[in-house]
């Protein structure tokens, strides 16, 4: 039986400006897979929407990335295989969410902690 795990990061940059950093770190962190080994799969059908597909060894893992005014909305797929991971995965996507600095105080000028 496959798991889900949902991480929501909290951002006040305005939707537009988070939908281009996520996509922004998603294309980074594609371009570092093993190629050959690793197969990535990135959609854009909407500004505000991705899905991304990581396929590995035999095993796929789909997201759905949902872009909202005040949040990131992360919605991971795992197969039964990788569902013991399913807490290592969110704490990585929360820290890469931190690294994006996605959570900005435009008050302040410092960054929020997401």
């Amino acid at each position: 039986m496959s798991r889900e795990v949902l991480v929501i990061l909290p951002h006040s940059r305005g939707r537009a400006e988070a939908s281009r950093l996520v996509a922004n770190a998603i294309e980074q962190g594609k371009s570092s897979l093993g190629h050959g080994i690793v197969n990535a799969d990135v959609q854009w059908p909407s500004e505000d929407h991705g899905t991304v597909s990581v396929r590995a060894l035999g095993q796929t893992v789909f997201t759905e990335i949902d872009v909202e005014d005040t949040q990131v909305r992360v919605l991971v797929r795992l197969p039964w295989l990788l569902s013991g991971f399913a807490g290592q995965i969110a704490q990585r996507i929360e820290q890469a969410g931190a690294g994006l600095q996605i959570a900005h105080d435009p008050k302040s000028g410092a960054n929020a902690k997401a």
